[in-house]
């Protein structure tokens, strides 16, 4: 009997289908191919972010200590899961008892499954299968000479600063989750803006929606202030690539100065992005009175952050040319391709033949010479740079109900296969979709 993994990741399971916030409807789909792959032979690595906890209540994070929330907190998010989706959950707990193997590998967005309750509850979720049978991993876990790891370690936004240990003593010495800048920027940015715009974060690049939205006026001078304060967060401090969580905590001793249309234009080293935040601010002075409003409401070192000088290295929002937002991925923030190099970087490593990476919702299949490949995500997406959408942007841009119609998104539901080789040579990865026997 030959050994096999399967390689899924991204799910992204909220609070149920009628929670604006969720984006996973696909409970049935994923239970018919857990049953399809089950047996002694097979291991489905679930490869980060597969419940997303900074999208399911409560929300309510400590401040200014720059915490997440306690072991409680997570627990009560998971169970809002388990509740919410009880065809995924029982797609795995048939999956074991058929003798599959299953490893929790812990992302960004699920950063809750290193508590201790947490596994326990899983653990009883999904039937209380022997050890061997289910197994939780902080980092990478390798398959047969396969790399495969859920990719936030290589994007300093969503990186703890420890990586494998990211509880930290809160109010009352009770243990909190790390607040990294990406989940804060869901927490704070993301998920308003998808409360209001459900369709938000089902279309990339996101970067070029807000683009088109702040030209187009459906997002205002408060939305760009968060976004700026995430965006020149990442800056950290000189010579820092994290965000500085400690440095905004500090107490200053001056005052911030106004942050005015100009001075936010000039945040972004982008000439698109500058030019739509000063036409929209000559076009309507009720978006500086809102800008400016939403500064005062923040604490005095995020003024600071806002209002400083620093410059964002922000991926060009138009698509349709070599190097722009349509090849910076889901988010289009920056322009590296940070996959890219961290693929290298694990290949290099001794006994590593292949690279699996989740993370980007990106799909890769066999780049490095057919060693790194990403499964993408299972979620519904509208992918701006798709030559058919260009062409609708082209003809009338981007409107509201072109991002609402669901004809033009798609649900491409892709795993990554590994099949040991029974003779100890590499193992042979491929791509496949869902309905693989």
């Amino acid at each position: 009997m030959t050994e096999r993994a399967y390689v899924v990741g991204d799910l992204h399971l909220g609070a149920g289908p009628d929670d604006p916030l969720e984006d996973f409807f696909d409970d049935d789909v994923f239970a018919r191919f857990c049953e399809r792959i089950a047996g002694p032979e097979t291991t489905l690595l679930l490869n980060g972010d597969i419940i997303d906890f900074a999208q399911i209540p409560p929300f309510d994070v400590p401040r200014p200590a720059y915490l997440l929330w306690p072991e409680a907190a997570s627990l009560h998010k998971l169970e809002v899961a388990l509740a919410a989706h009880p065809g995924f959950f029982a797609g795995l707990r048939g999956f074991v008892g058929k003798g599959g193997r299953i490893r929790f590998l812990i992302g960004n967005h699920d950063l809750d499954m290193i508590w201790p309750k947490v596994k326990w509850r899983m653990h009883a979720a999904l039937g209380a299968p022997p050890t061997e049978q289910l197994a939780f991993d902080v980092g990478a876990h390798r398959f047969h000479g396969v790399h495969v790891e859920h990719g936030f370690r290589f994007t300093p936004e969503n990186c703890p600063r420890d990586p494998d240990a990211f509880c930290y003593p809160g109010p009352g010495g009770e243990l909190y989750l790390e607040r990294v800048w990406g989940t804060d920027f869901m927490l704070q940015f993301y998920n308003d803006l998808e409360r209001t715009h459900p369709y938000a974060d089902n279309v990339k690049p996101m970067m070029t929606v807000a683009w088109h939205g702040l030209r187009k006026g459906w997002i205002g001078g408060r939305t760009l202030a968060r976004l700026l304060l995430f965006l020149k967060g990442r800056l950290g401090q000189p010579g820092n690539s994290v965000v500085p969580w400690g440095g905004l905590i500090s107490t200053y001793l001056d005052d911030p100065p106004p942050l005015t249309a100009a001075g936010a234009a000039a945040a972004f080293d982008d000439p698109a992005w500058t030019e739509a935040v000063l036409e929209r601010a000559r076009e309507d002075a009720g978006f500086v009175d809102e800008l400016q409003a939403a500064v005062d409401e923040l604490e005095p070192g995020e003024r600071h952050v806002v209002t400083a000088p620093d410059q964002i290295e922000a991926a060009d929002p138009r698509l349709g040319r070599a190097g722009d937002a349509a090849t910076a991925g889901t988010l289009g923030l920056f322009r590296e391709d940070r996959e890219l190099r961290a693929g290298r970087d694990r290949l290099a490593a001794p006994g590593v033949t292949h690279v699996v990476f989740g993370h980007t919702h990106d799909i890769v299949d066999g780049e490095l010479d057919g060693r790194l490949f990403n499964y993408g995500t299972w979620l519904p997406s509208l992918n701006l740079a798709d030559a058919h959408v260009r062409a609708k942007i082209a003809a009338s841009g981007l409107t509201q109900d072109m991002l609402k119609d669901r004809s033009l998104y798609t649900v491409v539901r892709r795993a990554v296969r590994i099949d040991a080789d029974p003779s100890g040579y590499a193992a042979h990865v491929r791509l496949v979709s869902d309905e693989e026997p």
